[in-house]
């Protein structure tokens, strides 16, 4: 039997200091930058896919709309996977402009940093040791400089972090 240890809220201070402070900056950055980033040549289909999504699962007595079935093998498959994030950040940008769609998906990316500094801080305890993670992130431009307009491999490359995060904290907890 395990038994508990009790945390300080020193530790747990110092802890989530590191963090909170790197994701201070990065809040800041989105709300000064989220604007000056241009449209990519999909985030148009992507979004209005989003919009199709929402009204398919939402709207009363909407017919299925052929854009989001795919055929294979003689069978139909609706494609919610493809496009729940964009039917989520649909739902929380009312205005459907750009510049909102950009500065949501940069705050999605919050988890990615997150999952990043969870990591390392497990391995190492020590915070600002584990501020390496988010700042190899900052410093990869096919991920920092992606994430605002690119609403497909930016939201993968998040889950896939936060994935991979997960299952490495969950192996190191003994049941």
């Amino acid at each position: 039997m395990h038994i508990l240890k009790f945390v300080t809220l020193k530790k747990i201070f110092a802890a989530l200091l590191p963090i909170a402070l790197f994701l201070a900056l990065y809040y800041i950055y989105a709300a000064l930058t989220f604007k000056d980033f241009g449209i990519t040549w999909d985030e148009l289909d992507v979004y209005s896919t989003g919009k199709l999504m929402y009204e398919h699962l939402f709207a009363r007595g909407a017919p299925d709309n052929p854009a989001l079935v795919f055929k294979t093998g003689g069978q139909e498959i609706k494609a919610v996977y493809n496009y729940l994030y964009s039917t989520t950040v649909y739902i929380l940008n009312p205005r459907q402009t750009f510049a909102g769609y950009h500065l949501l998906n940069m705050l999605f990316g919050s988890f990615a940093f997150i999952a990043a500094y969870a990591m390392l801080f497990k391995k190492y305890k020590n915070g600002w040791l584990a501020l390496i993670g988010p700042l190899f992130l900052v410093c990869m431009p096919r991920f920092f400089g992606d994430l605002p307009a690119n609403p497909k491999d930016g939201t993968f490359a998040v889950m896939y972090l936060v994935v991979i995060g997960a299952i490495y904290i969950l192996s190191l907890i003994h049941i």
